[in-house]
């Protein structure tokens, strides 16, 4: 028995080590270590507490890193395809406060890392409990970067976020303007379409017929994604 006893805590000792080296390499944003320490063996849901609680992947998006964007999104896209949950929770030290990688990822721009969590599945309308519920959109278009962070409101602004009296009140945002006057995303993207086909059905004229002109955009141009 004690030898099984033995065995049970060198194994439990093992793999705290292997969670750990998992979360080292997500905090730095070490693709390399990242990817062995999870061939290893390493639990991509095993969680790390500092001041808060959090999996690998949302160490990987934390705002306080420095790790550039390139090696954020490898990073992510490796734990996604390892099974990492993309809305696993944040939580501080009393349990009470909570948000979810998405919510850091809109924060901080990063628009393929925001596009990866939503395609794995994330909610883009998931609320935090910090401030007034917040919404990943709210991250990304009410704060002092919302103009640099234009193609992730208009990415989720694209995949269903709802837009509210919460989400950028300063209107910040000149795209999250853009889509307001417009009536909603829907309206915004058939009147930018409208313009393009005004635009450039006159330059096909000779090769397309104007029906098709409309077609050939939706399907070439990221229509009201501008």
């Amino acid at each position: 028995m004690a030898e099984a006893s033995g065995s049970a805590t060198a194994n439990a000792a093992a793999q705290s080590s292997l969670n750990d080296q998992l979360h080292d390499a997500a905090e730095t944003g070490e693709v390399a270590a990242l990817c062995a320490a999870l061939a290893a063996g390493a639990d991509v849901e095993s969680r790390r507490t500092d001041s808060v609680t959090r999996t690998p992947l949302a160490s990987v998006v934390d705002p306080r890193s420095t790790v550039s964007e390139e090696r954020r999104t490898a990073c992510v896209r490796a734990l996604l395809l390892a099974g990492a949950s993309p809305s696993a929770p944040v939580t501080g030290r009393t349990g009470r406060n909570h948000w979810v990688p998405l919510h850091d990822a809109a924060f901080l721009g990063l628009y393929t890392v925001c596009r990866l969590l939503l395609d794995a599945g994330a909610d883009v309308n998931v609320l935090s409990s910090l401030g007034l519920n917040d919404s990943p959109l709210h991250y990304a278009a009410t704060l002092s970067h919302a103009e640099r962070n234009q193609k992730v409101v208009a990415l989720l602004i694209s995949r269903g976020a709802v837009d509210g009296p919460s989400v950028d009140p300063g209107s910040r945002s000149p795209y999250l303007r853009k889509i307001r006057a417009a009536g909603g995303f829907a309206n915004y993207a058939k009147q930018h379409r409208a313009k393009l086909v005004a635009m450039l059905a006159p330059m096909f004229a000779h090769l397309l017929p104007p029906e098709l002109v409309s077609v050939v955009i939706t399907f070439w141009a990221p229509v009201g994604l501008h």
